[in-house]
């Protein structure tokens, strides 16, 4: 296409592409001797206005501003109109108990006729309670902590230890290192410039080989 039949908004964007494309492929040094030489050239034409080209320069600057500052009070007026408009709510108090498996809710969350769905199937569903490996029912946090090998505890709960912070920090990353499953997938790997994304082909599946004995 002949770009003398390209609109000008058209035209000036593909030269600000081309540009933007020119500079990201120069090195810092080229970049700083570049603003240097337009620098230089712009101290130049200011050097060698007319008092009448300077007072079109100092009205055209002042226009700018005031477009500018404009645009930005039109802005914040319609930003504060529309939070004005809006009604705020919050969740409230979680303080509604399940009556089955005692969990805190909000008052929300809880349906017409107060039982809830969402967790144990407003009763339907029974579950043994928790308990250990020894087969201790675990009936309170207090109680499952001191369950707890020690050095676990003491990262948990202690600190002065100088890993506490850390391990709290990343209790997502030790737990699922030491998980049962692991997660196997074909990704599939792009090496062509392109942003990276991560993509699957195929079916997602999960190794349970953590649980298997060695002996077989």
């Amino acid at each position: 296409m002949n770009t003398d039949e390209e609109p000008i908004a058209k035209r000036r964007r593909l030269t600000k592409e081309r540009k933007a494309r020119w500079l990201a492929k120069q090195s810092q040094e080229s970049l700083d001797r570049i603003r240097a030489v337009d620098a230089a050239a712009y101290r130049r034409r200011i050097e060698a206005e007319t008092p009448p080209q300077s007072q079109a320069r100092r009205e055209r600057n002042a226009e700018t501003h005031h477009i500018v500052r404009d645009r930005q009070r039109i802005r914040d007026k319609t930003i504060h109109f529309i939070e004005a408009q809006v009604e705020t709510d919050g969740c409230r108090t979680m303080n509604i108990i399940c009556q089955f498996c005692k969990s805190k809710n909000f008052a929300v969350e809880r349906p017409f006729d107060v039982k809830f769905t969402s967790c144990y199937r407003k009763g339907k569903i029974k579950l043994e309670k928790p308990s250990d490996a020894l087969g201790n029912d675990l009936l309170s946090l207090s109680l499952s902590l001191s369950l707890y090998p020690n050095f676990l505890l003491d990262l948990l709960t202690n600190p002065n230890n100088p890993d506490y912070k850390h391990f709290l920090g990343n209790t997502r990353s030790y737990n699922s290192a030491i998980s049962f499953a692991s997660m196997g997938a074909k990704v599939v790997d792009f090496s062509c410039g392109v942003p990276y994304v991560f993509k699957v082909h195929g079916q997602i599946c999960h190794h349970t080989s953590h649980i298997q004995s060695v002996n077989g």
